[in-house]
């Protein structure tokens, strides 16, 4: 064989090695492998990443319109569901694709599951509406220069959870939650740039700084308060009380832990007399489970990022700070706030494990007076204090009490 001929030969063997990526399969010639399908020559490949692959690459070509046809494969694992999810996700996942939009009809007001599921149950069209190229370049320099200005002052020697509170704590105070028409108000632009705009722009800035940490970050897409239970219920299909949060993965002690970061839930817009903003920690290192009591649910059951590890409630802000009361004594309440107080902290909270201690808490604490006393103890003087009523949907079925100083 000629010079020429060895070299075809190698190529054609580099393009298999290539196409079966790190899983060799053996038993098979190069033509049977170029006629595999992408999910027979990789294990990994699945009906949710076929989907993303598709999205990604009309985003990629700029094209106007993209339909995803139902198949086989998609219903034996049940992802036909979840497709439209699956396809909003492959943007808002991406916060480098800030200049993309992704819309589809699936999801009106009014019609029942039913009716969309058969209506849809063959293929669904999405429509992509594009940025100017023009402006692309020059707002994702703007982009740059901001995470640098924003990541600039970030501690030495913090832990991943320490890095990925100090990210949540500082997007409090960067960001203003403002609903607008303008085109860039629930993107990455938006948020790290303009600094102000909806859910989906802070989930963006969050994944894309802690993706500058190297530390993993995905964006769930899921629905809150009561429409919730219809949606889980099928009666009804509405984006009108969308909502969309983060998921985290840290490495510690060789294990990888998982938990739940809504900055947008814990951005209450409120300063001090001093100025300064409140910083809330009611919502990071969220478990699943508190997710549910507080009616945030997501129809991506089971999907929590490439790089999810196990729930760990270590990881919880409150669990991992002994900020978690058994029952109500006055000096563990007094002891946490004064660890709260030491640490710069303008809120005070605390949270309980069941409705009758959080009740007595309550009681205790603002009925009765008694955090006056202990702030007197603690040198902290005022005259009132504010705090958020106990019947809030979130502070009553999570048992967690905030006091603004």
């Amino acid at each position: 064989m000629g010079k020429a001929g060895k070299f075809l030969k190698f190529l054609a063997g580099t393009a298999v090695i290539g196409l079966l990526g790190a899983h060799f399969i053996t038993g098979y010639t190069v033509e049977d492998v170029l006629n595999m399908k992408k999910e027979e020559r990789d294990p990994t490949y699945t009906p949710q990443k076929d989907i993303e692959e598709k999205i990604h690459k009309a985003v990629k070509n700029r094209e106007e319109e993209v339909t995803i046809v139902n198949k086989e494969w998609y219903q034996d694992s049940q992802v036909w569901d979840q497709v439209r999810k699956i396809a909003h996700n492959a943007v808002l996942e991406e916060p480098e694709l800030f200049w993309a939009e992704i819309r589809t009809g699936y999801n009106f007001l009014g019609g029942t599951k039913e009716e969309q599921d058969e209506k849809y149950k063959d293929e669904i069209t999405f429509s992509l509406s594009y940025q100017d190229e023009s402006e692309v370049q020059r707002k994702q320099e703007e982009i740059d220069k901001a995470a640098q200005e924003f990541l600039s002052d970030l501690p030495a020697n913090l832990s991943d959870w320490e890095k990925a509170k100090w990210v949540h704590d500082k997007l409090i105070t960067w960001i203003t939650y403002e609903e607008n028409e303008e085109e860039d108000n629930g993107n990455l632009y938006g948020a790290l740039v303009l600094r102000k705009c909806v859910c989906n722009g802070y989930c963006m800035a969050y994944e894309y700084l802690m993706n500058e940490l190297e530390i993993p970050c995905d964006t769930i897409v899921g629905y809150t308060s009561e429409l919730a239970k219809e949606i889980n219920d099928s009666s009804i299909y509405s984006m009108m009380s969308s909502h969309a949060w983060n998921v985290v993965t840290i490495e510690e002690n060789g294990q990888k832990k998982s938990f739940y970061v809504d900055v947008t839930w814990d951005d209450r817009d409120k300063k001090d007399a001093q100025g300064k903003d409140y910083i809330v920690n009611n919502w990071f290192g969220v478990m699943p489970e508190d997710m549910e009591k507080a009616e945030r649910l997501s129809d991506m059951e089971g999907y929590e990022g490439d790089d999810a590890g196990e729930f760990q409630e270590d990881c919880n802000y409150y669990v991992r700070n002994g900020y978690v009361l058994q029952g109500y004594q006055t000096e563990a309440a007094k002891n946490a706030f004064q660890k709260q107080i030491q640490e710069g902290n303008n809120v005070l909270t605390l949270r309980w494990t069941n409705q009758e201690d959080y009740e007595a808490g309550f009681a205790s604490l603002i009925d009765n007076g008694e955090i006056h006393t202990i702030l007197q103890e603690l040198g902290v003087v005022r005259e009132t204090v504010e705090y958020e009523e106990k019947n809030i949907l979130d502070f009553r079925n999570l048992y967690m009490m905030n006091i603004y100083l």
